[in-house]
This record gives structure tokens, C-alpha cells and sequence, in this order.
């Protein structure tokens, strides 16, 4: 793991899978290799997820000829605003709405790129816009 925090969270992750689990733990003489086993497996974990978010990236950079990252905003304020108005969805509606507004996707590509139904793609990108829609109503809380 190249990542410091990423190395952080799959320690404390095994301190607290440890602690939880040493009930089970039945011959304590192996709770050196028991633990650096659910270190490992933690790793692993963390690992798989990050790899899963870059394939994501390297889909997205495959599918169109630009680099998504040149496409962003360059004023703070717009990017502010942009930013609030996303701090109340969830991480899929998330997704969604920046491949489809920030860097103009189709909701047929999005679902490509993400591996989803384009229906469900749809609906993620729906849902989004009314809570948007909602907030902006009730004026978006920071």
C-alpha cells in the first residue's frame, strides 16, 4: 500500500476486528499469525476497493478522448457551489451527476462505464435532481 491513510484505516480495522474476535481465537498461541491474517485480509480489502475506483477512471478516460480531470471548473465559487449542492446525496447519485453535468456523459455511457442498467442510471440521475431540486428550495445546508 503506497497511501498512508489507507494503511492507517486497515490497521485500525484490524484492532477493532481483533478486539471484537478474541473470543473466537481458540489456541492463543497462533494470535500472531491469526492477526497479521486479518491484517492482511483488510489490506486486501482496501486494495480491491481502491482498484475498483481506478478502473472506474480508466474507464471514463477510455470512453471519451479527454482527460475528465481538463473538464472541471476552473472558478472556486462555481466549484463551491457545485459541491454544496452534491453534500447531500449519496455516493452513486453522486457519480452520476458529475459524469452527466461536469463532464457530459450520456446516461448510455455512464451506465457503460459504471456497469449498471441505464435505467438504474436513469433513476440514480433523477432522484439526484430532486433532491437538488429540494435543497435548493429549502436552501442548501453547508
Amino acid at each position: 500500500m503506497d497511501n498512508i491513510e489507507d494503511i492507517n484505516d486497515a490497521i485500525n480495522e484490524t484492532i477493532l476486528k481483533s478486539y471484537k474476535n478474541l473470543k473466537k481465537l481458540e489456541h492463543k498461541e497462533y494470535f500472531k499469525t491469526w492477526i497479521i491474517k486479518i491484517l492482511i485480509n483488510e489490506c486486501n480489502i482496501i486494495y480491491n476497493d481502491n482498484s475498483k475506483q481506478l478502473n472506474i477512471v480508466k474507464k471514463m478516460a477510455k470512453h471519451k478522448e479527454y482527460n475528465f480531470f481538463e473538464n472541471t471548473t476552473s472558478k472556486v465559487d462555481s466549484r463551491l457551489d457545485f459541491e454544496s449542492l452534491l453534500s447531500t446525496l449519496s455516493y452513486d447519485e453522486k457519480i452520476v451527476v458529475v459524469l452527466y453535468y461536469n463532464n457530459k456523459y450520456t446516461t448510455g455511457e455512464i451506465a457503460d462505464i459504471l456497469g449498471e442498467n441505464v435505467n438504474t442510471i436513469k433513476t440514480r440521475l433523477f432522484r439526484a435532481k430532486t433532491k437538488i431540486k429540494n435543497d435548493c428550495k429549502g436552501g442548501i445546508k453547508l
